[in-house]
């Protein structure tokens, strides 16, 4: 991770919806500019035990291709939100994965690994 910028995620499960906020922290003293390529800021993916996707919130949908800066002034954080519907997924999850899909920091490239956070699924969210 890198060492400007902190990531997490936190998961909550409401009625019949789990809510997974993502958070990039900027704990220097200098401001952190993010770098999109499209309108969409975060991908939440489902996995099962073994590996495979079974929940991808890019999935059926389009986002508009402009590339976007995001702002996260010095001591400050950004916060994304996905829900996801409880009904959409049939099978057992076994991990979470967050990608925030910034691919520029400051204008660095971002390597992929460096922007996705995975977790285990708390088993008594099934």
């Amino acid at each position: 991770m890198k060492e400007e910028w902190e990531l997490s995620v936190s998961l909550e499960e409401e009625e019949d919806e789990w809510v997974v906020e993502t958070e990039v922290s900027n704990p220097t003293s200098e401001d952190l500019v993010l770098t999109f390529p499209t309108s969409e800021r975060i991908r939440v993916q489902l996995l099962n035990s073994k590996g495979a996707e079974i929940y991808n919130s890019s999935a059926d949908k389009v986002f508009a291709q402009v590339i976007e800066d995001v702002l996260v002034e010095a001591n400050t954080s950004a916060s994304w939100t996905e829900h996801i519907s409880a009904h959409e997924v049939k099978e057992d999850i076994d991990t979470l994965k967050v990608t925030v899909t910034a691919t520029h920091w400051n204008g660095e490239e971002i390597p992929e690994a460096e922007r996705a956070l995975r977790m285990d699924w708390p088993d008594d969210f099934q």
